[in-house]
């Protein structure tokens, strides 16, 4: 009888250790909508990149864009993310423009202040790189260019939190909130993250080829779980086998 005891807190150990804690894949946030410029360099990872989910990686399960950048129009995305057991998954729209984000001259060049713009509600996303100044101004002409705001008549600001302005030249991610009146009396508050990437930085675009094989490696997580599983039933018949025979033996005697 003591060895089935301590068999079975053998098991019981075992099965603490062999069993991981499932945490549940959490929604994936960031922007509904994604504009840009038809003649903006973007690719995947860009798009991927600004959104977030707890407990997994974001993937582009369906992708209507790529191939499709240069094309003005509306070119739907599906993302997902996964830990490789749990899935979730979001529909986004990226909505190619022309001409419709402002420009910038630097060294007698002419950039799109912003590579990405994008728009959750009230809260906005805009993607620009370490050599581009923006403020409240820039982002308010290209809300307004965009069809997201419209302004009437003289307009003031009030910046309610600055964590770029200082940091311009140091790529990473900032806030800057603030509110716009206008001559209508509406006061509206904007929620704006600004993501810096270096300058140095640049792409070129390639065609997508043709016969690529994309491969997904999520299965490697559920065979896994499907193997310790089946070990662990397999080590519980085997314990409650060993079990009811003692049982049967002593009950004999």
């Amino acid at each position: 009888m003591k060895k089935t005891i301590l068999l079975f807190t053998i098991l019981l150990a075992s099965l603490t250790v062999l069993i991981r804690p499932v945490y549940a894949v959490g929604d994936i946030n960031g922007p509904d909508v994604i504009y840009k410029d038809s003649n903006e360099i973007v690719n995947a990872n860009d798009i991927t990149s600004l959104y977030t989910s707890s407990s997994a990686g974001i993937l582009i399960h369906e992708d209507n864009f790529t191939g499709n950048g240069h094309i003005p129009g509306n070119h739907k995305i599906i993302l997902k993310a996964t830990d490789g057991l749990t899935e979730k998954f979001k529909e986004i729209t990226i909505t190619v423009t022309q001409n419709k984000i402002p420009d910038v001259t630097i060294d007698n060049q002419t950039y799109n202040l912003f590579s990405l713009v994008g728009v959750a509600s009230n809260n906005y996303t805009f993607v620009t790189t370490a050599d581009k100044l923006i403020t409240v101004e820039s982002i308010r002409d290209t809300l307004v260019s965009l069809n997201l705001l419209t302004i009437y008549g003289a307009s003031s600001k009030n910046i309610i939190l600055d964590t770029y302005t200082e940091n311009s030249e140091v790529p990473g991610n900032y806030i800057l909130n603030f509110k716009i009146i206008d001559t209508t009396g509406a006061i509206r508050t904007f929620n704006t993250n600004i993501i810096v990437k270096t300058s140095t930085e640049d792409w070129e675009q390639l065609d997508p080829g043709t016969g690529t094989i994309n491969l997904d490696f999520s299965f490697i997580g559920t065979a896994f779980s499907i193997i310790v599983s089946i070990a662990i039933v397999i080590g519980i018949v085997i314990v409650f086998r060993f079990m009811y025979k003692n049982f049967i033996k002593n009950s004999r005697k």
